[in-house]
């Protein structure tokens, strides 16, 4: 889940970056802001899984399709 909220970290500073050029004038103070957290997002994130010794598609999409396994068994008596 870390490395979920890390990728949604970089996309954050990638969406401001790109907020930055929506300005009639471009704000590059946002611009250059956004490009540094949208990296440092990244790196954490590939760094994150890489210790995991996962891929991140693996992260992200291991469990479609995944069904869940009920918890009652029924007893004999």
């Amino acid at each position: 889940m870390p490395v979920v909220i890390s990728m949604f970290n970089a996309f954050t500073g990638l969406a401001v970056a790109l907020d930055g050029f929506s300005f009639p004038t471009p704000n590059y103070a946002m611009v250059i802001a956004g490009v540094i957290v949208g990296a440092a997002g990244t790196l954490l994130t590939v760094m994150m899984a890489r210790a995991m010794n996962r891929s991140i598609s693996n992260i992200f999409f291991g469990a479609f399709g995944a069904t869940e396994e009920s918890g009652t068994r029924s007893r004999a008596a």
